[in-house]
């Protein structure tokens, strides 16, 4: 009984495989998915609260910049839409025999 925990001396050292079976690293499936960190790098509360405000202001920011370029683009339409207008009204002008032209 006493030699059955004993390692024989030609296997100390070295691990008791068949050299087929070999592995080296962690099993598949057992690590993080890529992109996750282990539970000792994830920041600090103060880190995270620093990350939402800015995402806020951001945020914020983005928001202003597309109420802007709505405005911007609907006053492009009415430019386009007075353009438009002020042609038919030139076009009118020319079609009436004796008309006065527009300038």
């Amino acid at each position: 009984m006493s030699g059955r925990r004993k390692i024989p001396s030609s296997f100390e050292g070295r691990p008791i495989q068949s050299p087929g079976m070999m592995r080296h690293g962690p099993l598949p499936g057992l690590g993080l998915p890529p992109g996750h960190r282990p539970f000792e790098a994830l920041p600090r509360p103060e880190l995270l609260e620093n990350k939402i405000a800015y995402q806020a202001a951001e945020t914020k920011q983005l928001t202003g910049d597309n109420h802007r370029l709505a405005d911007i683009l609907a006053a492009e339409e009415e430019v386009q839409r007075f353009k438009a207008h002020m042609r038919s009204i030139q076009t009118e002008s020319d079609i009436q025999p004796g008309g006065y032209t527009i300038l």
